[in-house]
């Protein structure tokens, strides 16, 4: 298994995340798997005094200065053929019923996926973070259910740490948080591989032509 994970690793990178589409079959049926909402995309503006991954906190503010209400939901983000993956997130809307995300994202798309979950609410006191969810796009079921539990090992991680911004890691989790990004990054990227590698498979070979002689 060792030699599978180390496999293609040095030299290669991941695609970022991406928005995906509203339409997709796949998109449809994760967010049915969720509740029973439609996702919708919403404009992303950041608000001037947004920080990055505090969207709950961002909004909270924005509305008592601003009116409007807080929507509690989840992003979906796509990460290529591997996995579709929704992130508890927050959005506001407007007196008007308009919505907007005034959280600054990493990557900084214009618009993001959002569905709605209103039987969700952020702990403010407490602060307890919610587990993302994953839906498989890839047909290698074997290193997608190793990812998952990489990745639900990776929240234990964090839920260790109150509050959803910057961690301060004691050095015995900072050393358990790299050994975890290591072999996510180690089975995603094996995943990547393996669809490309089974896309070109399904790749059609057109007939070669005669040779003129």
């Amino acid at each position: 298994m060792q030699k599978d994970l180390n496999h293609s690793i040095r030299g290669l990178s991941l695609p970022q995340p991406a928005v995906p589409s509203d339409t997709d079959g796949n998109v449809l049926a994760f967010c049915q798997q969720i509740n029973s909402n439609k996702p919708f995309y919403v404009d992303v503006h950041s608000w001037g005094q947004s920080q990055s991954v505090e969207c709950f906190h961002n909004v909270n503010k924005y509305k008592e200065l601003n009116g409007g209400d807080i929507v509690y939901g989840w992003c979906i983000w796509q990460h290529t053929k591997i996995m579709l993956e929704a992130e508890f997130h927050s959005v506001w809307k407007s007196p008007e019923g308009a919505y907007l995300d005034i959280t600054p994202n990493p990557i900084n798309f214009k618009r993001i996926l959002f569905l709605p979950d209103h039987k969700l609410k952020y702990d403010f006191e407490g602060e307890k973070r919610v587990c993302n969810k994953w839906y498989p796009l890839t047909k290698h079921d074997c290193f997608f259910r190793s990812l998952v539990d990489v990745l639900k090992k990776h929240f234990d991680l964090y839920e260790k740490y109150p509050g959803t911004g910057y961690i301060e890691f004691t050095e015995d989790d900072r050393q358990e948080y790299d050994r975890l990004e290591y072999a996510k990054t180690c089975y995603m990227l094996n995943i990547f591989n393996y669809e490309k590698s089974q896309a070109r498979r399904r790749k059609p070979i057109h007939s070669r032509k005669p040779k003129k002689r």
